[in-house]
């Protein structure tokens, strides 16, 4: 798990290695299962990425 202090996300969890349980805040992570999401998230800002996911989660539509 990678904490990032500045949030949005604060957590940022990688290739299943914790349940939402384990995390103290799951509605504040973002679960990556791939190096190319992991690359997105690290390279192009934390917002960013969590913006991304949610889109392709569907969870808001695209712009």
């Amino acid at each position: 798990m990678i904490v990032n202090p500045q949030g949005d996300p604060t957590y940022l969890v990688v290739g299943r290695t914790h349940s939402e349980g384990d995390v103290p805040d799951p509605d504040d992570s973002v679960w990556v299962d791939s190096p190319e999401a992991l690359a997105r998230s690290l390279g192009a800002g934390f917002g960013e990425f969590r913006d991304f996911l949610r889109r392709v989660q569907g969870h808001t539509p695209p712009d």
